[in-house]
């Protein structure tokens, strides 16, 4: 029997339906056979006053997204989250059943991951090329310290996304059996 989750994946978009039944998904953008699925990754990140929840089912042919973006605040008992949730939680029972040894990767990868470790990098560089810049003009001291905060902050966002999104770093994994686990202690997306 074939289990139905409809939701809207965005707040300006119309509901999707997606179906789970025997071991394949089907949902707007087509069916995937579950046993094509070789690497599982959940992503869950605020934009502002958005969040935006993803777990990606990557295959030998591409990747397929399970996305939903919601408000930051919203409630655990939001129905689009409720039904996202259930269905990310149904897709890990039956990842666990066929394929224990999965394991769900945490955070961002990809081109997407790269993009945010380039963009930290060029804030890093841009905040002490500056900063070396200032240094080195001979301001006087009050215009120098006025700079200084500017400065420090795009040197200190530049720093957190080059650590927060290095490349080289091994991804947090968990088991699938744990994906469900998972999703009902970051419900609250606290």
């Amino acid at each position: 029997m074939a289990e139905v989750f409809a939701f809207r994946p965005a707040p300006l978009r119309g509901p999707q339906e997606w179906q789970l039944e025997d071991g394949r998904l089907h949902g707007p953008s087509g069916t995937l056979a579950l046993d094509r699925v070789r690497r599982l990754r959940l992503v869950d990140r605020r934009y502002g006053d958005a969040r935006m929840l993803r777990l990606d089912l990557i295959h030998d042919d591409g990747t397929l997204d399970v996305s939903l973006t919601i408000g930051a605040l919203a409630p655990e008992e939001t129905p689009d989250l409720a039904a996202w949730s259930g269905l990310v939680a149904a897709l890990g029972h039956a990842f666990s059943a066929q394929d224990p040894g999965l394991e769900v990767e945490i955070g961002e990868g990809g081109l997407a991951g790269w993009g945010m470790f380039v963009v930290g990098l060029l804030s890093l560089l841009a905040g002490l090329g500056i900063g070396l810049g200032a240094a080195m003009s001979g301001l006087a001291g009050d215009r120098l310290a006025a700079a200084a905060l500017p400065v420090l902050l795009l040197i200190g966002l530049g720093w957190a996304l080059v650590y927060g999104n290095r490349p080289w770093r091994a991804r947090p994994c968990v088991p699938v059996s744990g994906l469900a686990l998972l999703l009902s202690g970051r419900a609250g997306g606290r």
